[in-house]
């Protein structure tokens, strides 16, 4: 009973961020300025997204009327309203500072990767950012940062193995849903990793 779409964004290699998060505000129009063609609510939008994608769901969600975020705020229809979202195993906070580390030697190692994860449910803001990024930019880009009253209604999914972005992400992020009253679910699963959902 779902109408799915498949949304692509360019990567990091294509284009530097905020591009990532423009994408999915213009995959957002699309859908709506097409709601009559696809036989949908175009005010029941949900956005799910894994990982990275999760990630951009979240400020998608977020940031939406904030022309900040959004080039084509002024001379565009809205990218909006998002009504839920659905994230599995998403970034939380975004930290500056934090150093990566080298990866040019071939596939990361356990040791790596607890480098990268903070077992807050951190990530270095480098990961996106570059190793520029500031405090305040890395904060814009952490999903946290706008879970406010208002936000839709949120499911959370996320594994306690999870070496990349620690379950302590998921759990930060539903305590602020709850505090601000937005309509929230978390399910933890013991023991899986990231990406857990596509494993057989």
């Amino acid at each position: 009973g779902f109408t799915a779409l498949a949304v692509e964004y360019r990567f990091l290699g294509e284009i530097a961020w905020p591009g990532q998060l423009h994408d999915v505000k213009s995959a957002i129009r699309w859908t709506r300025a097409h709601a009559s063609e696809l036989d949908i609510d175009p005010n029941k939008l949900v956005l799910q997204g894994h990982s990275a994608g999760a990630h951009l769901s979240l400020l998608a969600a977020g940031t939406f009327g904030k022309p900040e975020f959004d080039p084509d705020f002024a001379d565009s229809p809205p990218a909006g309203p998002i009504a839920a979202v659905v994230a599995y195993y998403p970034p939380a906070r975004l930290v500056a500072g934090r150093a990566m580390p080298d990866l040019s030697a071939g596939p990361p190692t356990r040791e790596t990767m607890q480098a990268i994860r903070g077992a807050d449910g951190s990530i270095p803001a480098a990961m996106l950012l570059g190793p520029a990024g500031t405090e305040e930019e890395a904060a814009a880009a952490s999903p946290i940062t706008y879970l406010t009253e208002g936000f839709p209604p949120t499911i959370l999914f996320h594994g306690t193995a999870d070496m990349l972005v620690a379950h302590a992400a998921s759990l930060s992020l539903f305590e602020k849903l709850q505090a601000a009253q937005v309509p929230s679910e978390l399910h933890i699963f013991s023991g899986v990793n990231h990406e857990f959902d596509i494993t057989p």
